[in-house]
C-alpha cells in the first residue's frame, strides 16, 4: 500500500490524501475523485480548479480499476475507474466555464443542474456559487 502525494489546493479541500493500493489495482481518492453526485467547488478560483484536474490527471496515470470515492452516490459502481475520473475532470472544466459568465447563483446551480440532472447533492452546486468565482 502506498500513499499518492498530491498538493493540499489540489481538491475541494486544503487537506486531502489518496492512498494507492497496487496489489487491488484500486485507490481511495478521498477528496479528489467523485462519483455520482456534484463536487464541492465551494471557495475555489480558476486556478484552484485547474490544480485539481492536474491532480485528476495524475491519478489517471496510475490506471487503477477501482476507485472507492470519498464522495459517492452509493448505488454508483466503483469498478469503472475511467469513467469516475473523466466525469470528475470534465464537470470541473464545466464548472470552471459556467462561473465567469453567470450572472450570479441561482443561474450558475440552474446551468450545473441542467447539465447533470441525474447527480445527487445538488446543494453542493447551491453552495458552490456564493465564493467560487
Amino acid at each position: 500500500m502506498g500513499t499518492f502525494p498530491h498538493s493540499p489546493t489540489s481538491t475541494d479541500v486544503a487537506d486531502s490524501t489518496a492512498v494507492h493500493v497496487p496489489d487491488l489495482d484500486a485507490l481511495l481518492p478521498g477528496d479528489v475523485i467523485y462519483n455520482g453526485i456534484h463536487l464541492w467547488m465551494y471557495q475555489s478560483d480558476h486556478a484552484q480548479r485547474m490544480a485539481w484536474i492536474e491532480t485528476v490527471n495524475e491519478i489517471e496515470k496510475l490506471g487503477v480499476k477501482t476507485i472507492i470515492a470519498g464522495h459517492t452516490d452509493p448505488a454508483a459502481p466503483d469498478n469503472e475507474a475511467a469513467r469516475l475520473i473523466e466525469a470528475t475532470r470534465q464537470y470541473i472544466y464545466d464548472f470552471d466555464e459556467a462561473v465567469s459568465p453567470s450572472s450570479g447563483g441561482e443561474e450558475l446551480v440552474s446551468n450545473m443542474t441542467a447539465k447533470y440532472p441525474d447527480l445527487a447533492r445538488r446543494t453542493a452546486a447551491a453552495w458552490a456559487v456564493d465564493e467560487a468565482r
